[in-house]
């Protein structure tokens, strides 16, 4: 997808992601898409691989035998996260597996996927973070979607 096209997408995106993060879009909420990879998973399983596809999206194992944990002003953890007791959780913040959010780090309206690392002292709002970023110390990012892959030095 070009870039361009990527920003003519980004209100659509955000909106469908935070509606279904604010449970607006019931009954398609963060635990029902859980729980029907799951029931899709025991379908489809094979012994050859670890990950399969699903409407060209890789699902892996991994992703689905963590349940998604849901804490006040709606936050959502899923899996082995590593979150530092001094970085600020505001709400509707999304936090998938293997991500790890590092001190003094000021989250809000954020939906952060698998295997993300963010940088001491980063304010982030109103984000969407794909798979593997790396964000160093002292970012402020707003209103963004941020890709697969991207490392912010």
């Amino acid at each position: 997808m070009a870039a361009a096209q990527l920003m003519d997408q980004k209100p659509t995106i955000a909106t469908a992601t935070f509606d279904i993060h604010r449970l607006w879009s019931h009954p398609l909420v963060p635990e029902l898409i859980s729980s029907m990879y799951k029931q899709l998973l025991s379908i489809v399983t094979t012994h050859l691989s670890s990950e399969i596809k699903l409407n060209n999206l890789d699902v892996s194992f991994y992703n689905m035998s963590y349940p998604i944990i849901y804490d006040k002003h709606n936050i959502y953890k899923q899996g082995d996260i590593k979150l530092d007791r001094s970085s600020n959780i505001q709400q509707d913040v999304f936090i998938d597996y293997k991500s790890q959010i590092l001190s003094g780090v000021c989250l809000g309206t954020s939906f952060i996927r698998q295997n993300c690392i963010i940088g001491k002292s980063t304010q982030i709002i109103n984000l969407i973070l794909w798979n593997y970023v790396q964000m160093s110390e002292n970012h402020i990012v707003k209103n963004s979607i941020i890709c697969d892959n991207v490392l912010l030095p």
